[in-house]
C-alpha cells in the first residue's frame, strides 16, 4: 500500500497557505495526502508573549496563523509532524522537549525524537549546529535573555547521542540544516548557480551540520529531508556498509514561486495511519533522562546506570497496558486575541505541559526541565542584583560580517549610487579617497583631487588597494556639506601607511572587490581596481588576481603628521607636503570636518576598532594577571592580528568563555568588572567581544553592592556564581559627574552648557570597583 507524504521546507508560521496549497493539490490531482512533514522554522506562536522568544528582529515578528490551530478556530486538514529550526517560539517548544501535540493534529517531534505513523518510523533533530554550543547542556532558562533566544535552538551533543543509540531502521529523518558534505551527492554546479556564496563553505567543509552527517552515516534512512538554506537541492548518498542509499531533499520556504513542497509515495502497511509512540525511542529516553544536562556542562554518561534491554522491557510492558497513542493535547497558555493584546513586560512563568508530565509519569521519570541546579539557586539567592549570566554569540552563528555591517554596506552603496553618475576616466584628473580606519561603513576620510572638478564633472570609479592599512573597506559615499554637492568625485581607494610590523590589513577584501566589479556597471560604477602587490597582506595576491584586477607598484599617498607630538600654544615647522597638493590646484579636506548640514560628523571610528582592541586587551590582561601570580583562561588568547578572520577570533574568545564558565576564575581577582564609558561604535565593538564571555551587566549604582557581596562570599568560602563569569557596566556622563549643589540632580543639557557647575564623580563612584576601564 502506498502512503502519500507531503514534505515542506521552512514554514515560518504560514500554515494557512501551506494547507491551502495541499488541499488544492489533492483536488486537481485527485489524490489523498496522508501526512505533512515540516523541516523547521515552524513558528508555533500562540500569543504575543511567545513572539518574545522568537529569534526574529522585532520589526519582522508576526503572529501569522499557527494560533488559529492552537485555539481550535481551525483544525489541520492533515496530520502534521514538525521539527524545530532556528526561528521558533522556543519557550513553547521547551515545554514539549520530549515531543507532543503543539496543537490538535500538529505534532512536535521534540528536540530529538522518533515517532511512528502507521508502520513508518520518522526521526528528527531540531535546531541548527554551532560548534561552540554543541558540547554544552541546555543551560538556557526562562525568562530567556536575548542571548538565550539565540542559543537555545543550537543542537546539543546529548540529543545527538541519544539518536545515535537507535538500532532499528528509520524510514524518514528530518533535520533543519543539511548534513555537512551532502552537496557531493547532488548537482553542485546547479546549486552554486543558485547560491554562489555557498562555494567557500562547501570547499572548507563547513556548509551544514557535522552531527547530522554522523547521524546520516549511522541511521542510513531511505529518506532525509532538510530546509534552512532556502533553496531546493536533491542528492543521493550511497552507504558503503550495506549498499543502501539515502535520498536527500532540501526545500525552500513558503513563498510564491519557490520550491517549498514535495509529495512522495512510500510503501506502508494497511494502517491505521495514525501517530504512535515508538518503543525503542522511549527506552532510550528512559535510559538517559537522569543525565539530561541543564547547565553549561555536557551530560556525564558515567551516571547512566540503566541497561537498554531493561528499559526496553519496561516500556514494552507499559505500552501493552496503556497503548501507544501520544498523550492528549492540552492548552497551557492563553491564545492570541487580536482585540485583546497582551501587556508588554509580563512574564507568565514556567509552564509544565501536561503532555510532558504524563509522558514522564508513564516512564516513571523525574520532571527536570525547569529544575535549577543547587549551585545556581545559591548564587541567585545571594545576588539579587544579578539579572542572569549569559553568552552573546550574535545570532545563529559567528558571522564574518555581522548583520548591522551588511545593512550599512547596502545603505552606503545605495547612497553612493544615487548621487553619482559615471563615465570614462578623464585624462587630466582623478580622485583619491582614503578610508578612515578599520571601518566597514562610512568610509570617506580623505579626498585628494589632482585637478579641480568642475560642476557636473564626471570621472570613472577606480579602486586602489595598498599593501597594508585599514580593514575591510566598502564603497565610500559622497558626503554632503563640504562644497562638492554638484561635483562627482569618486575614485581610488587608498590607505595610510602603517609602521606596525604586524600590519596585514587591507581596505578592500577580495569579496568587496568582486561586489564592486561584478555588481553591474550601472550599480557600482567600478570598472577597474588597482592593487599594490604585497607578500604580507592578509589576503593573498592570488585572490585579487582571480578578479582580473590591475597591479601597480606604488600608489598615491599623503604623509600625515604625528598629532600625538603636537603640544598646545606652540609653533611648528615640518614637511606636511600640503603645498605640493595645493600647487596642483587640488583640494584637501580634513575628514574630521566633513559634516552634515546639521554639523554632525559623518566619519567616525567603527566597531572593528573596539573588537580588535578588546581581543588584544584580554590577551594583555591574561599576561598582566600571570605577572601578578594568577593564571587565567585569557592566557590562551592570541592578539587580534593572529586570527585569519573575525569568526576565528570570536571562536577563540568563546573558548575562553567556556573555560571560565566551567572552571571559573581565581577568586582573588573576582568580581572581574569591565567598565565601558560611552556608547559609540568603539564601545559597542568592545562590548560585542565582551558578551562572548559568560557575563552579567550591572547598574553602576550596584557596583558597591556587588563588591560587598563578593567579599562576604569569599570570606564564607561558599560556592559562588561570581567566579564563573565576568561583569560589565556601562557608565554614561551622569555616572561621571555630579552637580556642585547636592540638592540638584544631573541634567545633561545643563551640564553641556554649564560644565563648571559640576564636579568629577567617576573616581569615587565607578573607578574603585572597576577591574578594567574602556572607552
Amino acid at each position: 500500500m502506498q502512503m502519500r507524504i507531503a514534505v515542506e521546507g521552512c514554514m515560518h508560521g504560514d500554515l494557512d497557505n501551506v494547507y491551502a496549497t495541499l488541499l488544492h493539490l489533492q483536488e486537481v490531482q485527485n489524490m489523498k495526502i496522508d501526512l505533512l512533514l515540516c523541516c523547521g522554522d515552524f513558528q508555533a506562536v500562540r500569543n504575543e508573549k511567545d513572539l518574545e522568544s522568537l529569534n526574529v528582529p522585532p520589526k519582522f515578528r508576526s503572529m501569522n496563523s499557527f494560533w488559529k490551530y492552537y485555539s481550535g478556530e481551525k483544525v489541520a486538514p492533515f496530520p502534521t509532524i514538525f521539527i524545530g529550526g532556528n526561528h521558533e517560539a522556543s519557550n513553547y517548544l521547551w515545554e514539549l522537549y520530549y515531543g507532543g501535540w503543539a496543537a490538535p493534529q500538529i505534532y512536535f517531534l521534540g528536540f530529538a525524537g522518533v515517532i511512528k505513523f502507521g508502520n513508518i518510523r520518522i526521526g528528527g533533530l531540531s535546531g541548527i549546529y554551532k560548534s561552540h554550543h554543541y558540547n554544552m547542556g541546555h543551560y538556557e532558562k526562562l525568562p530567556y535573555s536575548e542571548q538565550d533566544i539565540r542559543s537555545i535552538y543550537h543542537v546539543r551533543e546529548y540529543d545527538v547521542h541519544k539518536l545515535l543509540q537507535i538500532e532499528e531502521p528509520i524510514d524518514i529523518f528530518l533535520s533543519h540544516d543539511w548534513p555537512v558534505g551532502i552537496t557531493a551527492g547532488g548537482d553542485l554546479k546547479a546549486l552554486l548557480r543558485q547560491k554562489p556564496f555557498f562555494e567557500q563553505e562547501i570547499q572548507e567543509g563547513t556548509l551544514g551540520s557535522k552531527p547530522a552527517a554522523e547521524l546520516l552515516g549511522k541511521l542510513r534512512p531511505p529518506y532525509w529531508f532538510s530546509a534552512h538554506l532556502h533553496c531546493k537541492f536533491a542528492a543521493l548518498v550511497q552507504h558503503e556498509k550495506d549498499g543502501h542509499s539515502t535520498k536527500f531533499l532540501a526545500l525552500d520556504k513558503c513563498l510564491p514561486g519557490r520550491s517549498f513542497l514535495q509529495v512522495i509515495e512510500i510503501e506502508s502497511g494497511p494502517g491505521p495511519h495514525e501517530l504512535q509512540l515508538d518503543e525503542e525511542w522511549l527506552a532510550i529516553t528512559r535510559k538517559y533522562n537522569a543525565v539530561l544536562p541543564l547547565t553549561i556542562r555536557n551530560a556525564n554518561y558515567n551516571n547512566v546506570h540503566l541497561g537498554i534491554e531493561q528499559c526496553r522491557q519496561f516500556v514494552r510492558n507499559k505500552l501493552q497496558t496503556r497503548g501507544s497513542k501520544p498523550f492528549e493535547f492540552v492548552q497551557t497558555a492563553s491564545c492570541y486575541k487580536p482585540s485583546q493584546p497582551v501587556a508588554d513586560g509580563v512574564f507568565h512563568g514556567f509552564y509544565k505541559n501536561p503532555q510532558t508530565e504524563a509522558l514522564l509519569q508513564f516512564l516513571e521519570l523525574e520532571y527536570l526541565l525547569n529544575k535549577m541546579p543547587e549551585s545556581r539557586k545559591l548564587a541567585a539567592s545571594q545576588a539579587p542584583l544579578i539579572s542572569g549570566c549569559s553568552f552573546d554569540y550574535l545570532g545563529e552563528d559567528i558571522p564574518i560580517d555581522d548583520i548591522d555591517d551588511t545593512e550599512d554596506f547596502k545603505e552606503t552603496l545605495a547612497y553612493f549610487c544615487s548621487h553619482l553618475a559615471v563615465s570614462n576616466l578623464s585624462d587630466n584628473g582623478w580622485v583619491v579617497i582614503k578610508p578612515l580606519q578599520e571601518l566597514i561603513t562610512n568610509f570617506i576620510t580623505f579626498v585628494w583631487i589632482t585637478k579641480p572638478l568642475l560642476r557636473g564633472h564626471v570621472v570613472e570609479t577606480v579602486a586602489t588597494i595598498k599593501g597594508c592599512g585599514a580593514t575591510e573597506g566598502v564603497p565610500p559615499l559622497l558626503t554632503r556639506g563640504f562644497g562638492l554637492k554638484q561635483c562627482l568625485p569618486i575614485g581610488v581607494f587608498n590607505i595610510r601607511k602603517q609602521s606596525n610590523k604586524w600590519e596585514r590589513r587591507a581596505p578592500l577584501t577580495p569579496s568587496h572587490c568582486a561586489r564592486l566589479l561584478h555588481g553591474g556597471r550601472g550599480m557600482t560604477g567600478v570598472s577597474r581596481i588597482i592593487v599594490q602587490p604585497s607578500t604580507k597582506r592578509v589576503h593573498h595576491d592570488a585572490l585579487y588576481e582571480m578578479l582580473d584586477v590591475r597591479y601597480r607598484r606604488t600608489c598615491p599617498n599623503v604623509v600625515s603628521s604625528w598629532l600625538e607630538m603636537i603640544l598646545p600654544d606652540r609653533a611648528y615647522a615640518f614637511f606636511s607636503h600640503t603645498h605640493k597638493i595645493l600647487a596642483e590646484r587640488a583640494s584637501l579636506f580634513d575628514y574630521e570636518l566633513i559634516v552634515e548640514d546639521t554639523g554632525k560628523r559623518l566619519l567616525a571610528f567603527g566597531k572593528f576598532a573596539g573588537r580588535a582592541g578588546m581581543i588584544d586587551f584580554l590577551r594583555g590582561l591574561g599576561l598582566w594577571y600571570l605577572n601578578h601570580g594568577y593564571s587565567t583562561p585569557f592566557l590562551s588568547l592570541g592578539s587580534s592580528y593572529m586570527y585569519s578572520s573575525l569568526a576565528a577570533a570570536k571562536a577563540a574568545v568563546i573558548s575562553v568563555g567556556e573555560e571560565i564558565a566551567t572552571m571559573g576564575l581565581p577568586s582573588g581577582i573576582c568580581p572581574l568588572v569591565f567598565v565601558f564609558t560611552g556608547s559609540g561604535n568603539v564601545s559597542r565593538g568592545a562590548q560585542e567581544i565582551f558578551k562572548l564571555l559568560p557575563h552579567t551587566f550591572v547598574d553602576p549604582r550596584k557596583l558597591p553592592e556587588l563588591h560587598e557581596m563578593a567579599r562576604d562570599l569569599t570570606q564564607s568560602k561558599q560556592p559562588s556564581k561570581i567566579i564563573f563569569q565576568v561583569y560589565g557596566c556601562v557608565a554614561t556622563c551622569q555616572d561621571m559627574v555630579e552637580h556642585l549643589n547636592p540638592s540638584k540632580s544631573f541634567n545633561k543639557a545643563d551640564y553641556y552648557v554649564h560644565p563648571e557647575q559640576y564636579k568629577p564623580a567617576f573616581h569615587e563612584k565607578i573607578a574603585p570597583y572597576a577591574s578594567v576601564i574602556g572607552q
